[in-house]
């Protein structure tokens, strides 16, 4: 499961600097949870999200760029964040 995980996000996040920026910004994302601290969590996401930008503007690849399907990725996104912070304390 975990592999098809890695793999999954190796496939979707194409380029070594949008990798970079997601593993920068999961990491500072983690621990900003763990110290509780809100202004290194909205960096964080704003980290991963220059990834994206990065690589759409690039041409690295193209991004569905509706208002409606950017709100329910970040939905999804946030739900998730809260269900970890919830779980690690």
């Amino acid at each position: 499961m975990l592999k098809k995980a890695v793999s999954h996000f190796f496939n979707f996040h194409k380029g070594a600097v949008n990798i970079a920026l997601h593993v920068v910004g999961f990491l500072l994302l983690i621990y900003s949870l763990v110290v509780s601290n809100r202004l290194l969590f909205g960096t964080s996401l704003i980290v991963i999200e220059l990834g994206h930008v990065y690589n759409h503007y690039m041409g690295i690849e193209a991004y569905d760029t509706r208002p409606k399907i950017i709100f329910w990725r970040v939905s999804i996104f946030c739900a998730l964040v809260v269900l970890f912070y919830y779980f690690i304390r």
